[in-house]
């Protein structure tokens, strides 16, 4: 049986830390230990004020019958099946109980690295790439659609070095988007010097062409989380999100749209406007 350390995980979760890494020798943390057996990660914890708090009696029951993996919603709920209401937790067996070759789920604020490896280790494997910036919240979603790794570096950059509608205007697309930018720049003789950053962009077994600028909605769903990706950024040393940056999504003849990372808002800038760019894989 695992005696969990409630009392510390409370103090987190009230706090609104995350990730949180529990181990099965009870102790929970917000730094991952490799030495221990790592039964459960939470992430993007959601506090809410249930009247009655028996998360406690809940959890110890379920891990007591081995019954895995264990979602845990908003109102304190416990299931097996992901519910529909806010998670703000999800345990996994302990790995020595898991079905031989079992995958964890991928979470937000694991590292990407070459080859398509994920971890919450940031020195899991070599070639660290970026920080799982957001998933897909639909099941079975297909290859490129299951979410965004966000790169560790930024670039300061216009948007554009001459004024006019493209048309790239979709707020979903962003490797789209980039792709539609370049080649409209090749035939109009315009740069649009963001876009080229990010597909320019080859570091650790990412090849050019690949990364691409978000469009402005993949934008905004990255810096929903934006506390848990910036903790996740420190621990590689990467560029924390800041200030007001590009989106790859066309406004009009003279803007183009981008977000405030701090006031988590879609606004506009004129494309000439000196603003941070950053770039991100799907995968």
């Amino acid at each position: 049986m695992v005696q969990v350390d409630f009392v510390t995980l409370y103090g987190l979760l009230h706090n609104r830390k995350s990730p949180i890494f529990m181990y099965d020798d009870g102790t929970v943390s917000l730094h991952l230990d490799l030495s221990k057996n790592l039964i459960g990660c939470w992430t993007d914890v959601i506090w809410a004020e249930p009247e009655n708090l028996d998360i406690c009696l809940r959890l110890e029951e379920r891990i007591k019958e081995k019954v895995f993996p264990l979602y845990i919603d908003s109102s304190w709920c416990t299931s097996q099946q992901m519910p529909a209401g806010n998670i703000i937790g999800k345990i996994w067996a302990p790995l020595s109980e898991q079905p031989q070759n079992a995958v964890p789920e991928t979470q937000i604020g694991w590292y990407a690295f070459a080859e398509g490896k994920f971890s919450p280790n940031p020195k899991e494997y070599p070639k660290c790439q970026g920080v799982v910036a957001w998933i897909n919240p639909e099941e079975n979603a297909p290859k490129g659609e299951r979410g965004l790794i966000l790169m560790p570096e930024e670039s300061d950059r216009i948007w554009a070095t001459e004024y006019g509608k493209t048309e790239v205007d979709s707020d979903e697309d962003g490797y789209g988007n980039t792709k539609r930018l370049l080649e409209y720049g090749k035939k109009n003789d315009v740069r649009f010097l963001a876009a080229e950053w990010c597909a320019e962009y080859c570091r650790n077994g990412i090849k050019s062409g690949e990364a691409f600028m978000p469009a402005v909605k993949q934008l905004q769903k990255m810096l929903r989380n934006l506390e848990t990706i910036n903790r996740s950024l420190a621990e590689i040393d990467g560029v924390q999100l800041h200030g007001w940056i590009w989106s790859s999504t066309d406004g009009n003849c003279y803007y183009a749209w981008g977000m405030a990372t701090q006031m988590k808002s879609l606004s506009y800038n004129t494309k000439h406007y000196h603003a941070l760019v950053r770039c991100v894989l799907a995968f």
